[in-house]
């Protein structure tokens, strides 16, 4: 289940990382539901 939950980020901040270009914004939300 976690693995999902790491895949499902990535996924969602390269799609939005690809739009909007906020890396570090994206960075600190994965950490959020990483951590």
């Amino acid at each position: 289940m976690q693995n999902c939950m790491i895949y499902d980020c990535m996924m969602i901040a390269f799609i939005i990382g690809m739009r909007y270009h906020r890396n570090a914004y994206l960075m600190v939300t994965c950490e959020k539901y990483l951590g």
